[in-house]
Protein backbone atom coordinates (compact mmCIF):
# COMPACT_ATOMS: atom_id res chain seq x y z
CA UNK A 1 0.00 0.00 0.00
CA UNK A 2 1.35 3.37 -1.31
CA UNK A 3 0.15 6.24 0.99
CA UNK A 4 -0.79 9.78 -0.85
CA UNK A 5 1.50 12.77 0.23
CA UNK A 6 -0.64 15.10 -0.63
CA UNK A 7 -0.68 17.88 1.70
CA UNK A 8 -4.56 19.30 1.11
CA UNK A 9 -6.18 16.04 2.74
CA UNK A 10 -7.26 13.86 0.18
CA UNK A 11 -4.63 11.43 1.62
CA UNK A 12 -5.59 7.35 0.40
CA UNK A 13 -3.97 4.53 1.15
CA UNK A 14 -4.90 2.00 -1.78
CA UNK A 15 -3.31 -1.43 -2.37
CA UNK A 16 -1.72 -2.12 -5.45
CA UNK A 17 -4.56 -4.83 -6.47
CA UNK A 18 -7.53 -2.67 -6.20
CA UNK A 19 -5.73 -0.16 -8.48
CA UNK A 20 -5.29 -3.32 -11.23
CA UNK A 21 -8.89 -4.23 -10.86
CA UNK A 22 -9.88 -0.38 -11.61
CA UNK A 23 -7.44 0.07 -14.15
CA UNK A 24 -8.80 -3.26 -16.08
CA UNK A 25 -12.41 -1.55 -15.79
CA UNK A 26 -10.92 1.81 -16.88
CA UNK A 27 -10.90 3.57 -14.00
CA UNK A 28 -7.54 3.16 -12.82
CA UNK A 29 -6.06 6.35 -13.96
CA UNK A 30 -8.88 8.84 -13.08
CA UNK A 31 -9.34 6.81 -9.57
CA UNK A 32 -5.60 7.33 -8.96
CA UNK A 33 -5.42 10.81 -10.03
CA UNK A 34 -8.02 11.92 -7.89
CA UNK A 35 -6.94 10.10 -4.45
CA UNK A 36 -2.99 10.97 -5.39
CA UNK A 37 -1.29 7.80 -5.31
CA UNK A 38 1.52 8.13 -6.87
CA UNK A 39 3.06 9.50 -3.84
CA UNK A 40 3.03 13.08 -3.80
CA UNK A 41 0.41 15.50 -4.53
CA UNK A 42 -0.42 15.64 -8.55
CA UNK A 43 0.53 19.35 -7.96
CA UNK A 44 3.61 18.73 -6.45
CA UNK A 45 4.40 16.27 -9.30
CA UNK A 46 3.66 18.97 -11.88
CA UNK A 47 5.74 21.69 -10.47
CA UNK A 48 8.54 19.19 -10.66
CA UNK A 49 8.03 18.01 -14.02
CA UNK A 50 5.26 19.91 -15.91
CA UNK A 51 5.47 17.87 -19.30
CA UNK A 52 3.77 15.19 -20.70
CA UNK A 53 6.51 13.08 -22.07
CA UNK A 54 6.19 10.66 -24.94
CA UNK A 55 8.02 8.02 -26.42
CA UNK A 56 6.56 7.55 -30.24
CA UNK A 57 7.85 5.46 -32.93
CA UNK A 58 10.21 7.73 -35.19
CA UNK A 59 10.33 7.40 -39.04
CA UNK A 60 13.71 6.05 -38.58
CA UNK A 61 13.90 2.81 -36.46
CA UNK A 62 11.41 0.12 -35.60
CA UNK A 63 12.07 0.53 -32.03
CA UNK A 64 16.32 0.04 -31.60
CA UNK A 65 16.31 -1.97 -35.12
CA UNK A 66 18.19 0.22 -37.60
CA UNK A 67 19.60 2.74 -35.00
CA UNK A 68 23.27 3.80 -35.79
CA UNK A 69 22.51 3.92 -39.75
CA UNK A 70 24.51 7.07 -40.84
CA UNK A 71 21.77 7.99 -43.83
CA UNK A 72 18.71 7.44 -41.69
CA UNK A 73 20.60 9.13 -39.26
CA UNK A 74 20.90 12.32 -41.51
CA UNK A 75 17.42 11.93 -42.10
CA UNK A 76 15.64 11.50 -39.45
CA UNK A 77 17.98 13.07 -36.31
CA UNK A 78 16.89 11.60 -33.04
CA UNK A 79 15.65 15.20 -31.29
CA UNK A 80 12.75 16.19 -28.79
CA UNK A 81 9.90 17.62 -30.26
CA UNK A 82 9.09 20.63 -28.21
CA UNK A 83 6.39 23.40 -28.76
CA UNK A 84 7.04 26.93 -29.52
CA UNK A 85 5.21 28.33 -25.59
CA UNK A 86 7.55 25.88 -23.59
CA UNK A 87 10.74 26.31 -25.51
CA UNK A 88 10.13 30.21 -24.87
CA UNK A 89 9.77 29.26 -21.45
CA UNK A 90 12.95 27.64 -21.56
CA UNK A 91 14.87 29.95 -23.99
CA UNK A 92 15.21 27.07 -26.52
CA UNK A 93 15.47 27.54 -30.01
CA UNK A 94 15.74 25.10 -32.77
CA UNK A 95 18.88 22.68 -32.98
CA UNK A 96 19.68 23.59 -29.11
CA UNK A 97 20.57 20.82 -27.42
CA UNK A 98 18.54 20.25 -24.36
CA UNK A 99 18.41 17.97 -20.83
CA UNK A 100 15.47 15.92 -20.31
CA UNK A 101 15.35 14.75 -16.63
CA UNK A 102 12.49 13.06 -14.44
CA UNK A 103 13.45 11.49 -10.78
CA UNK A 104 14.49 8.32 -13.00
CA UNK A 105 17.08 9.83 -15.02
CA UNK A 106 18.45 12.17 -17.73
CA UNK A 107 19.18 12.50 -21.04
CA UNK A 108 20.59 14.58 -23.77
CA UNK A 109 19.06 15.52 -27.31
CA UNK A 110 18.78 18.45 -30.02
CA UNK A 111 15.28 20.01 -29.84
CA UNK A 112 12.86 20.65 -32.46
CA UNK A 113 10.46 23.32 -31.83
CA UNK A 114 7.59 22.88 -33.94
CA UNK A 115 3.45 24.03 -33.48
CA UNK A 116 2.59 20.71 -34.37
CA UNK A 117 2.73 19.45 -30.95
CA UNK A 118 0.61 20.80 -28.13
CA UNK A 119 2.03 23.06 -25.45
CA UNK A 120 3.13 20.85 -22.21
CA UNK A 121 3.30 17.77 -24.18
CA UNK A 122 7.15 16.81 -25.74
CA UNK A 123 7.74 13.54 -27.73
CA UNK A 124 10.84 11.58 -28.09
CA UNK A 125 11.00 8.75 -30.47
CA UNK A 126 11.72 5.27 -28.54
CA UNK A 127 14.79 3.02 -29.94
CA UNK A 128 17.80 5.28 -29.21
CA UNK A 129 20.85 3.22 -27.77
CA UNK A 130 21.29 4.13 -24.29
CA UNK A 131 24.50 5.97 -24.63
CA UNK A 132 25.71 7.18 -21.07
CA UNK A 133 28.55 9.81 -20.60
CA UNK A 134 31.18 9.75 -17.39
CA UNK A 135 28.13 11.31 -15.32
CA UNK A 136 25.69 8.75 -16.65
CA UNK A 137 23.86 11.08 -18.53
CA UNK A 138 22.48 9.41 -21.71
CA UNK A 139 23.75 11.30 -24.58
CA UNK A 140 21.50 10.00 -27.52
CA UNK A 141 18.14 10.76 -26.12
CA UNK A 142 16.68 6.92 -25.12
CA UNK A 143 13.34 7.52 -23.90
CA UNK A 144 14.12 4.72 -21.50
CA UNK A 145 15.93 6.14 -19.01
CA UNK A 146 12.79 8.26 -18.55
CA UNK A 147 10.18 5.80 -17.94
CA UNK A 148 8.66 3.36 -16.06
CA UNK A 149 9.87 -0.17 -15.54
CA UNK A 150 6.09 -0.69 -14.17
CA UNK A 151 3.21 -2.05 -16.48
CA UNK A 152 0.30 0.39 -17.49
CA UNK A 153 -2.77 -0.14 -15.53
CA UNK A 154 -4.99 -1.10 -18.55
CA UNK A 155 -3.16 -2.64 -21.05
CA UNK A 156 -0.27 -4.16 -18.76
CA UNK A 157 2.15 -2.38 -21.25
CA UNK A 158 4.89 -0.04 -21.43
CA UNK A 159 4.87 3.16 -19.89
CA UNK A 160 6.59 5.17 -22.58
CA UNK A 161 3.40 7.52 -23.27
CA UNK A 162 2.80 8.31 -20.01
CA UNK A 163 6.06 10.18 -18.61
CA UNK A 164 6.30 13.61 -16.49
CA UNK A 165 9.59 15.53 -17.36
CA UNK A 166 11.32 18.54 -17.30
CA UNK A 167 13.19 20.36 -20.19
CA UNK A 168 15.92 22.41 -20.47
CA UNK A 169 18.90 24.25 -22.34
CA UNK A 170 21.97 22.02 -21.87
CA UNK A 171 25.89 23.18 -21.83
CA UNK A 172 26.99 21.43 -24.79
CA UNK A 173 28.11 18.28 -23.95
Amino acid sequence: MRPSGGADGHAAMIPTTILILLGLLGLGVPVAAALGVLGLALDQIYARFPLSLIGHHGLSRVHSTLEGVDWLEEAFPQRLFINPVDAGERGVKSGDLVRIWNDRGACLVKCRVTPRIRPGVVALPQGAWWTPGPDGVDRRGSVNVLSSERWTALAFGNAQHTIMAQVAKAEAA
